[in-house]
């Protein structure tokens, strides 16, 4: 009796599909009066033949693994499921890009991540001492805080020079700060981009340069700090030398008048004189992607030669008939490095030369780009900004994950039937999400 009602029961097909409405309905969850239930033009009996999920996409099989029953070709693989991937990865880099340049530039320098870069400033300084066989330098905190006790005084008095507005230079600083030196040093920089952009701007500059690498430093210290200079945001960044005045405290007693310039405060930053004075004048005009850089200076009568360095570019100095010596360049913006205080290499009539530091009158401020805010705070984020990283990490990590085994699944069973484009989709599927994970 039971047989013959499983019978009846299994022998109903209303939409003549090959199965069963029962089937359908207890078995697939199929609709037993549409003989294609997924609209994808083939009926729901050939694709269960098939191994193929009548419902549609739903089993494994029919997403990642090549079979007769898709084609050998997996619906993870196909171009439109990959564009869509791809839309939506860089829809969500997009949106991660966006949050975090709302962010104002006082809001990802916070002093934690200043102190960060500081450290990178002082490491590569460092770096650059061993490869000159010099020892390396110790942080000092004292210096620490005179260097950031200089910086603020710049964005107070809107000056950008190693003499203030009210002749306040290093020793004024070191001596606030309690750091009893027997020789000191001061390094400036304005516009961050980068900890190694930023050495390399010193490294361009030869008084800069002679502090790097200046074997009679022992402590170092670095600050920065953001504000308005000149109308703009932008970053300033002082880097202090010194060597403890006790360390060499018995052999300055023994030096003689002829090494004056060695002795108990002598500093290393070279003082402008009183005959010798320049200014630099950064013009940079309006939808224009280069600005002039123009210097006038007043040197001493005996010169014969002037050369001024600006930001690591060099600008010949010719005199003029009023009696100055000026010299202008064109620098692409693109080119412009963080920027630091002019020097002038003078050179006499007897061949002699000297560097000096010079004035800074008219200096246009390096604002941070947006790149490099992007790259900073994604390397350094608070706790907001690192939910947002880690949410789409994850995201590009598991789409990564399911693309990759699909490709390789692809590429290992059915090998004679693979579909190039197939392979050369999921290809560059990963290869955009490999970008998008590294920037």
């Amino acid at each position: 009796m039971s047989n013959k009602g499983d019978n009846k029961r299994n022998s109903v097909d209303s939409d003549h599909d090959g199965l069963s409405d029962w089937e359908e309905s207890h078995i697939y969850g199929t609709d037993p009066h549409d003989e294609d239930t997924d609209d994808d033009g083939m009926e729901d009996g050939e694709e269960v033949m098939l191994g193929r999920n009548p419902n549609g996409l739903g089993y494994l099989r029919d997403l990642f693994i090549p079979h007769a029953g898709n084609g050998y070709r997996p619906e993870s693989l196909r171009p439109g499921r990959v564009l869509f991937h791809a839309a939506a990865a860089l829809a969500v880099k997009s949106v991660m890009v966006v949050f975090v340049m709302s962010y104002p530039l006082t809001a990802w320098l916070t002093p934690d991540v200043a102190a960060e870069q500081g450290r990178k400033i002082i490491l590569l300084t460092n770096d650059l001492r061993r490869s000159e066989s010099l020892p390396a330098l110790s942080v000092n905190s004292k210096l620490d805080q005179a260097a950031f006790a200089k910086v603020q005084d710049m964005f107070l008095k809107q000056y950008f020079a190693h003499t203030g507005v009210d002749g306040r230079g290093l020793e004024y600083f070191l001596r606030q700060a309690d750091y009893d030196y027997s020789v000191s040093g001061e390094n400036l920089a304005m516009g961050f981009s980068d900890p190694a952009e930023v050495v390399e701007a010193w490294k361009d500059s030869p008084t800069h340069y002679a502090n790097l690498v200046d074997k009679d430093y022992q402590d170092i210290g670095v600050a920065m700090a953001d504000d308005i200079f000149e109308g703009e945001n932008t970053v300033l960044i002082a880097q202090y030398f010194g060597r403890p005045r006790r360390v060499q405290a018995a052999a300055s007693v023994a030096k003689e008048d002829s090494t004056a310039s060695r002795t108990v405060l002598a500093s290393k930053v070279e003082p402008v004189e009183s005959s010798v004075s320049a200014k630099v004048l950064i013009d940079s005009p309006a939808g224009k992607d280069e600005s002039l850089v123009r210097v006038e200076a007043t040197l001493p009568p005996e010169t014969s030669q002037a050369l001024a360095s600006v930001s690591g570019v060099s600008i010949p100095l010719l005199p003029s008939e009023s009696g100055s010596w000026e010299g202008q360049a064109v620098i692409r913006d693109g080119d412009m490095v963080p920027m630091t205080p002019p020097s002038i290499t003078v050179t006499d009539d007897l061949g002699d030369s000297r560097v000096l530091d010079a004035e800074s009158i008219g200096f246009r401020p390096k604002s941070t780009t947006l790149k490099d805010q992007y790259f900073l705070l994604r390397n350094n984020p608070d706790r907001a900004i690192a939910r947002v990283l880690d949410v789409g990490s994850v995201y590009f990590r598991l789409i990564l994950l399911l693309a990759m085994i699909s490709l390789l699944l692809n590429i290992l069973i059915e090998i004679k039937r693979q579909h190039p484009h197939l392979i050369a989709s999921g290809a560059a599927l990963v290869l955009l999400l490999l970008v998008l994970m590294v920037v």
